[in-house]
């Protein structure tokens, strides 16, 4: 996805590959599409030969090198028509030939937002790349749905303040299965309407445009996942530690550090493995006698 925007972004065509495709396959696909580039990753690089001009996406994201040269202020020269292609799609071909069908350029990019608690999207915003070159708003609210910005005591917030965002209309949540202590804490009515209290922190410009700030409380998202850190944390306690502190590192990695000297980083990832899914398991387990505190405790 990464790759599609960053084409669409510098005026590009883009035209996905599966990499379930043979060689060969491949090969006849990117010489019919003429393209001049091909963006891989450490799954597809063995499919294309040294013939072919590739680009490892993967050491985009961690050669400084290369991200020193990275210049954002020259897409707003990047100009942009409704006639160029957007993207470039095969179809299967009657005479065993692929057909290639392109179209153009009306497809616009959406920014969306929304919890699951909020029928997963509840505000857009359709990306405008001469403008939003700082950062990419949330933008507005959905037909037939509500967005508040409150302060600690539940009062709206004024331009450009950051505030909790509460989310209310016809894809608000009916509440928690069997957790109805959960649910009251998420649920608010206010004005005879039920609002969902997303812990999103978010502030609105001069052009009612919403941007996301940030968490108000320690859940994360990672890899496209919400994940609260305290559930892990409240796992790792089930074993014989005594303390334990996880958090983010990179963007793309969970780290655990924990107070232990009769446990090893083997029997806490098997525990792990017993009572969460997948990418809520710390990459790396960190064992100390003690843990460092500051003098707040």
């Amino acid at each position: 996805v990464i790759g599609m925007m960053a084409i669409e972004m510098i005026g590009a065509v883009y035209c996905p590959l599966s990499s379930r495709d043979p060689e060969l396959r491949l090969s006849e696909l990117v010489e019919q599409t003429e393209s001049r580039l091909v963006l891989i990753h450490y799954l597809t690089q063995a499919k294309f030969n040294d013939d072919i001009m590739s680009l490892d996406i993967d050491r985009v994201f961690t050669d400084i090198d290369v991200a020193r040269h990275i210049s954002i202020d020259r897409l707003s020269s990047v100009v942009i028509a409704p006639k160029n292609i957007a993207y470039i799609i095969f179809t299967s071909g009657s005479t065993g030939i692929p057909k290639a069908y392109h179209l153009p350029k009306h497809v616009h990019i959406w920014n969306t937002y929304g919890p699951a608690e909020a029928t997963v999207d509840c505000t857009f915003h359709i990306l405008n790349i001469s403008v939003d070159i700082a950062g990419v708003p949330i933008g507005h609210p959905l037909s037939h749905y509500l967005c508040l910005i409150l302060d600690n005591f539940l009062q709206s917030v004024v331009i450009s303040q950051e505030g909790e965002l509460y989310v209310g209309g016809v894809g608000v949540f009916a509440g928690y299965l069997k957790r109805d202590d959960l649910t009251a804490k998420a649920l608010i009515r206010i004005d005879d309407e039920t609002f969902y209290r997303t812990g999103d922190l978010v502030r609105m410009d001069s052009n009612g445009l919403l941007h996301y700030q940030g968490r108000k409380d320690h859940q994360i998202k990672l890899h496209g996942q919400r994940i609260e850190l305290g559930e892990i944390e409240q796992c790792l306690l089930n074993t014989s530690i005594s303390a334990c502190v996880v958090i983010k590192w990179n963007d793309d990695h969970l780290i655990a550090y924990v107070q232990s000297s009769n446990i090893n980083e083997e029997q806490l990832h098997k525990h792990c493995q017993s009572h969460l899914p997948p990418h809520m398991i710390p990459s790396i387990f960190v064992i100390l006698e003690k843990l460092p505190l500051n003098a707040n405790g």
